[in-house]
């Protein structure tokens, strides 16, 4: 019985080991750096949203700068100060302390559109 246990954690072992998902810290998309200031947005409020919705005026930004510094102005994402790139489609946002926003993005006919976890629609498209 101790050794089905001692194996039996061993896997349990192995497994968290090999199934979490390492950020690569050197990672960078210089396509992704910059500022950028809100265009459209589609946000849904539990219906399905289709076209995008231009944005009330040009005065929200996002700005990924360098040293991994995010700036934003724009209340979805208030409160985050770094980012993390995870890969050429996922960045990661934070604020030092809790758990990171992760964020798709994608750069559609030259634009940064940001997907960030939602539980209905909500996606943004932001130009330089």
């Amino acid at each position: 019985m101790k050794k089905l246990t001692a194996c039996f954690i061993a896997a349990i072992a192995i497994l968290s080991l090999h199934c979490h998902k390492k950020i690569d810290e050197t990672a960078t998309n210089p396509a992704l750096e910059g500022y950028w200031k809100l265009k459209d947005t589609r946000v849904s409020p539990g219906t399905p949203v289709i076209d995008w919705t231009p944005a009330p005026s040009d005065d929200l930004y996002v700005e990924f700068a360098g040293n991994n510094v995010f700036k934003s102005n724009a209340f979805f994402f208030a409160g985050y100060n770094r980012y993390q790139v995870v890969n050429d489609s996922l960045v990661q946002l934070s604020a030092g302390s809790g758990n990171p926003l992760s964020v798709q993005y994608q750069f559609p006919e030259s634009l940064l559109q940001l997907n960030p976890t939602c539980i209905e629609e909500c996606s943004y498209r932001f130009k330089r």
